[in-house]
């Protein structure tokens, strides 16, 4: 093992010297201009009012096809399956419209603008952290009755066609529930960079 030589070049208080120098230095403060931010504001809340958009289209269609489903049907279970399924996706639209509708309030100062901004990013930001809650539990009981009405009726033959549904159903909740979690953590990393 070869030891180090004695240089001027080496000199172990360099690396602290250099960093104390860089934590030293002043901070250069950059701000957003108000074209910036209300930029940013508008279009997230598009992002929000097209988000919104697609969900209550989705829930016509859900209550579109399940009630077709109920009223061609003589089955009760079935058709209470398809009710729930509809409450559920009506309980859903109520809850986006009366917690996370756009917002397409002007702001006059940089400082409005930028408390307008942090306060939508952090009720989607809930909202997508708890969707759980009010997405996948509402419509969790039409999943179920709906399923089970569907496949008491199999033959003993055919029963892992229930497996295969249900675990179906399941990998769909898990994935809205990790994207919404994902899109929950990129609305706080948006809220930091604003904060910063």
């Amino acid at each position: 093992m070869t030891e180090m030589p004695d240089s001027p070049e080496f000199d172990d208080s360099k690396p602290v010297a250099l960093q104390a120098l860089w934590q030293d230095q002043p901070m250069e403060m950059t701000t957003m201009s108000l074209q910036a931010l209300h930029t940013r504001a508008t279009r997230f809340q598009s992002t929000v009012f097209w988000r919104n958009a697609r969900e209550y289209a989705a829930s016509l269609l859900v209550a579109v096809i399940f009630g077709a489903f109920a009223l061609g049907s003589d089955d009760l279970l079935f058709q209470l399956g398809c009710g729930l399924m509809i409450a559920g996706s009506a309980f859903v639209c109520l809850f986006i419209y009366r917690n996370g509708r756009a917002d397409r309030r002007g702001a006059a100062t940089t400082e409005d603008c930028l408390n307008f901004h942090r306060q939508a990013l952090i009720r989607q930001s809930r909202m997508l952290r708890y969707v759980w809650l009010w997405y996948l539990l509402p419509m969790l009981p039409g999943t179920v009755v709906f399923l089970w009405a569907t496949d008491r009726s199999l033959p003993a033959d055919q029963a892992w066609r229930s497996v295969v549904s249900a675990g179906f159903v399941v990998l769909v909740f898990v994935g809205v529930a990790a994207l919404n979690a994902w899109g929950a953590r990129c609305l706080d990393r948006e809220l930091a960079r604003l904060e910063a």
